[in-house]
C-alpha cells in the first residue's frame, strides 16, 4: 500500500476539482501500516483540532528538551525536529485564525474533510514522535546506543512526514487567502 502524501493529495484534489476524500488514508507509520477512517467532519472541528495539535506540539517539544538532556548524542538530530515543530505550530495557529473561511462555506466540505484528515495524521505523527522518545529515554550508554542505531533514522522519517503535513496545511492556507 502506498504511503499517504498529504501535499500531493491536496494538490491533486485542487487541480482536478475532485475533492472527495477516500474512506481510508494510509499514514506513514514506522511501526505498522494503519488505516485511519475519516468520517464527514464539521468545519468547526478544524479550529478545535488546531488548538489540540498546538497543545500536542508544545508537549512534544518539552519531551524533546528532556530527552536531549538525557541522551546528549540526540541534540543535533532533534534540532531539526524542534524547528519543524515550531514551524508547524505557527501554521496551525494561522490556520485556526483563518478558520472562519472554512466555517463560512467558502470551501467545499470535501476539502474541509481533506484538511481534517491531514490534521488527524499530524496528530498521529506527533504521537509516534512521543513513542519513539519514550522508547529511547532513560539516559545511559545503552539508550544512547539504541538512539544512534535506530532512533535517529526513525526520527528523521517522522520529521519528513511532519514537514509534508505542514506543507499541505500551508497550501490550504494559501487557498484561504485567495
Amino acid at each position: 500500500m502506498p504511503l499517504f502524501d498529504p501535499v500531493n493529495s491536496l494538490v491533486t484534489a485542487i487541480q482536478t476539482h475532485d475533492w472527495q476524500p477516500s474512506d481510508t488514508v494510509a499514514s506513514e507509520d514506522l511501526y505498522q501500516q494503519t488505516q485511519i477512517h475519516r468520517p464527514q467532519m464539521d468545519p468547526l472541528s478544524i479550529p478545535a483540532s488546531c488548538v489540540g495539535l498546538v497543545a500536542n506540539v508544545t508537549q512534544v517539544s518539552v519531551k524533546i528538551y528532556g530527552f536531549v538532556r538525557e541522551v546528549r548524542d540526540a541534540r543535533a538530530d532533534l534540532a531539526s525536529v524542534t524547528l519543524e515543530l515550531e514551524s508547524l505550530k505557527t501554521v496551525l495557529e494561522t490556520l485556526r485564525e483563518h478558520s472562519a473561511n472554512f466555517t463560512s462555506g467558502a470551501f467545499p466540505s470535501s476539502l474541509v474533510n481533506q484538511l481534517s484528515g491531514i490534521l488527524t495524521n499530524c496528530g498521529g505523527v506527533l504521537q509516534h514522535i512521543e513513542t519513539s522518545l519514550d522508547k529511547h529515554s532513560g539516559g545511559g550508554v545503552k539508550n544512547g546506543v539504541k538512539w544512534s542505531l535506530a532512533g535517529r533514522d526513525d526520527m528523521d522519517k517522522l520529521r519528513s512526514s511532519l514537514e509534508a503535513h505542514k506543507s499541505a496545511l500551508q497550501i490550504a492556507l494559501e487557498m484561504a487567502a485567495l
